[in-house]
């Protein structure tokens, strides 16, 4: 989500203490953004993870992590669509600024998002997805090389997604707006985790974290921004995902924080 952001959280935003936004695209250099960072810090949050999903937002984002250090963290990664769209040069080059920011003093937590989206990239579309499959594998290598955890954007690539990482020995995975229900067996049993969009229903959330046995490997995310219901999603609108989880599950608020912001800071080795 590459849009402006706009401030408008309704009462939910009221019982963020301790949240932790596992997903979100806050790149620009702005006084909106800013100001939408200080508000997330003075609404008691843990913190945001801004996924740098394009090469047009890998040195906004890396000031951003500087300046609200302890707060503000950030993954780098590129989207399939991305990935299709650059030359092999301009890949490659890419492949160098992720290398040169991981070796900096204000490294990425993780390679992502990356992965398959076979939505946006059709069936009939048969080098574009040779190509996407080609890079996602490079970032995957990229990964191991320096023992980073894995932020997977998938959409109806399940099958190929989870065979990749399989093949290349993925330990450490977070699927990101996770809401396939079928395949939720088959990623926590392998140790990885998913992350619930805000957009999920009570009933999914709830079969999903049932499937999983708990909140073990469950985080949260907004993915904002994004349009819900003719408003802009932002991060102070996660309490809205925790009261759904609640109401679905019967699990309490603040269990349903603490364990989701344990999960994120283990699995991305964020101290607070």
């Amino acid at each position: 989500m590459l849009t402006n952001l706009s401030i408008n959280s309704k009462d939910f935003n009221q019982n963020l203490q301790g949240v932790f936004d596992s997903h979100c695209h806050i790149h620009s250099l702005n006084q909106e953004t800013e100001q939408l960072i200080l508000s997330c810090m003075n609404a008691g949050m843990s913190g945001l993870i801004s996924v740098c999903a394009s090469p047009a937002d890998l040195n906004s984002t890396i000031s951003l992590s500087k300046k609200y250090s302890g707060f503000f963290y950030y993954t780098a990664g590129l989207h399939p669509l991305e990935a299709i769209k650059l030359d092999d040069s301009s890949f490659e080059a890419y492949l160098k600024e992720i290398d040169s920011a991981i070796n900096s003093n204000s490294p990425p937590l993780a390679i992502g998002e990356v992965g398959l989206d076979y939505v946006l990239i059709h069936q009939d579309e048969e080098v574009k997805r040779a190509i996407s499959q080609e890079r996602f594998i490079d970032l995957i290598k990229i990964s191991k090389k320096f023992s980073l955890p894995i932020v997977i954007h998938c959409r109806n690539a399940y099958r190929d997604v989870i065979d990749i990482l399989s093949q290349n020995d993925c330990r450490k995975v977070v699927f990101h707006y996770f809401n396939d229900a079928g395949f939720t067996k088959e990623i926590i049993d392998k140790g990885w985790f998913v992350s619930l969009p805000i957009t999920i229903s009570k009933n999914k959330a709830k079969g999903i974290i049932s499937t999983s046995g708990g909140l073990g490997n469950i985080m949260l995310e907004t993915d904002s921004p994004i349009q819900l219901q003719e408003r802009k999603i932002t991060p102070l609108d996660l309490g809205e995902l925790v009261q759904k989880i609640s109401e679905g599950t019967g699990i309490k608020k603040e269990e349903i924080i603490e364990k989701t912001t344990k999960n994120v800071c283990s699995f991305f080795a964020i101290r607070l």
